[in-house]
């Protein structure tokens, strides 16, 4: 489920791979029943998470609705911080793969 969270650090995990450490609130527990009418009022904790995979990740581009978002395209093209992250070179080279996801080797065409 989408979460709005701060990220506390970025790095490589053992296979090289970037991960982060979040912080960010969940509620853990409904504070009694509501009356009618009211909403419910919620005990919240903070969690940390570390190993979280970066590509788990999308810029939060509307701050002021303070809720989870889906990134559209159009929306973040136009946003020059989304588009510089979205536009970055990859850091590892995507090996192609099949549908089942074995590994293809590369073959020179015999033409």
């Amino acid at each position: 489920r989408p979460r709005a969270v701060r990220i506390v650090s970025i790095g490589n995990d053992e296979n090289g791979s970037r991960v982060a450490e979040v912080k960010f609130f969940k509620p853990s527990a409904a504070d009694g029943l509501p009356s009618a009418g009211a909403l419910p009022s919620f005990s919240w904790e903070v969690v940390r998470l570390s190993a979280v995979p970066l590509r788990q990740f999308y810029p939060l581009l509307q701050e002021e609705h303070g809720c989870a978002h889906i990134l559209r395209a159009g929306l973040a093209i136009r946003d020059d911080a989304a588009r510089a992250v979205l536009q970055r070179p990859r850091s590892v080279r995507v090996q192609p793969q099949c549908t089942k996801g074995h590994l293809l080797k590369p073959e020179e065409a015999k033409w």
